[in-house]
């Protein structure tokens, strides 16, 4: 539940910054009681039974392939889930085995792969989403994702500090969007 807040912005970063300690926002204030009542534009996020489902298979998950994590994630869909939303709980799951995938860290990755300067643009292809023709190229694109962040940092670093890739999300707010649709 804290993974998820955490990547939906469901968690007051003001309260954990000022050391008053951990806080959802209003609507998520119940979700590790009750995740069942978690609300996704206003109509269940029925994440409880995948969260049962994901314990369930805990094993499984933590070495399961990105294709085969995916594959499972598409077998036990859940409404509102969404494909990165799906990687940041690979992420999780395999213990920091498949990064943490988002526009941000993308753009921040190749930027730095063309030795971009901040504020140039720099394109950037949304995922498909999981009942997409197209969902088969996701996991290529985190093997991709993955090598790039291993080639500039060492995976091993990024696996050891969750530093780095807060450090990509933030270089990557500095590149204009030049977002595509999914291919």
């Amino acid at each position: 539940v804290r993974a998820l807040a955490w990547k939906m912005g469901k968690i007051k970063q003001d309260k954990l910054e000022d050391g008053s300690g951990f806080a959802y926002h209003e609507d998520w204030k119940n979700a590790e009681e009750n995740p069942e009542d978690i609300l996704r534009y206003g109509k269940p996020f029925e994440v409880s039974c995948l969260f049962d489902r994901m314990l369930e298979n805990k094993e499984i998950l933590k070495q399961a392939s990105v294709k085969e994590a995916l594959e499972w994630f598409q077998e036990h869909p859940v409404n509102y889930l969404g494909t990165v939303y799906m990687i940041t709980l690979l992420y999780f799951i395999s213990q920091a085995n498949y990064p943490i995938y988002d526009q941000f860290a993308k753009k921040a990755i190749d930027a730095i792969k063309r030795e971009a300067k901040p504020y140039e643009s720099i394109p950037y292809m949304t995922l498909p989403e999981k009942n997409s023709p197209q969902f088969c190229k996701v996991e290529k694109r985190v093997e991709e994702f993955k090598k790039d962040i291993d080639d500039i940092f060492g995976y091993e670093n990024y696996k050891a500090s969750r530093d780095i890739d807060r450090a990509l999300w933030v270089y990557g707010h500095l590149f204009k969007d030049k977002s595509k649709s999914a291919c």
